[in-house]
């Protein structure tokens, strides 16, 4: 019994410290958050669907080159190849080009 009335002793005094440290690291996590959020510029998704694939890493490897090559963003390449098939097939070619 004596041991629980020292913790709790040892607990209520050291929750005064406890709640100050707390708002304490509370602030500063707060500036930090604030600080090292992202400012990424985000493309207009408004109307706009995902289309999506699984294919080997070297995919991706060719189209950072085509991209490194051109300048031009993946989405663009993506938009031109999409083009090309929807051509061959001839149906409407619907993938903005920038």
């Amino acid at each position: 019994m004596e041991r629980k009335n020292l913790q709790d002793a040892l607990l209520k005094s050291a929750n005064g410290l406890a709640n100050e440290e707390a708002a304490i690291m509370v602030e500063a996590e707060d500036a930090v958050v604030t600080q090292t959020k992202p400012t990424r510029s985000k493309v207009a998704k408004t109307g706009k669907v995902n289309v999506t694939g699984y294919f080997d890493p070297e995919v991706k490897s060719s189209l950072r080159l085509i991209q490194a090559k051109t300048g031009k963003t993946i989405q663009d390449i993506l938009a031109e190849a999409l083009n090309d098939v929807f051509a061959k097939y001839k149906v409407p070619e619907t993938a903005p080009r920038n």
